[in-house]
């Protein structure tokens, strides 16, 4: 009885560890998240700038374009 006894205490010890593990590693989980979902939201806003100035140059390469036609400059 005292064998099983102390089985049963060793057993509650490793789960209260595992379960103690569990936590912490869902809580590191959950901070990488953190910062990942902050990162992925700078990726995003740098994108959208990026684009912006890409649609800007091919804006001003069209007029560029569009100016020596009418100064009838060679392209």
């Amino acid at each position: 009885m005292f064998e099983s006894l102390q089985k049963a205490q060793a057993f509650m010890a490793t789960k209260d560890q595992m379960e103690a593990k569990v936590r912490e590693r869902t809580q590191e989980l959950a901070d990488s998240k953190k910062i990942l979902e902050e990162k992925l939201k700078e990726v995003e806003r740098l994108n959208y700038v990026l684009i912006g100035r890409e649609l800007k140059m091919i804006e001003l390469k069209k007029e560029i374009g569009d100016l020596k036609v009418k100064l009838n400059i060679s392209v």
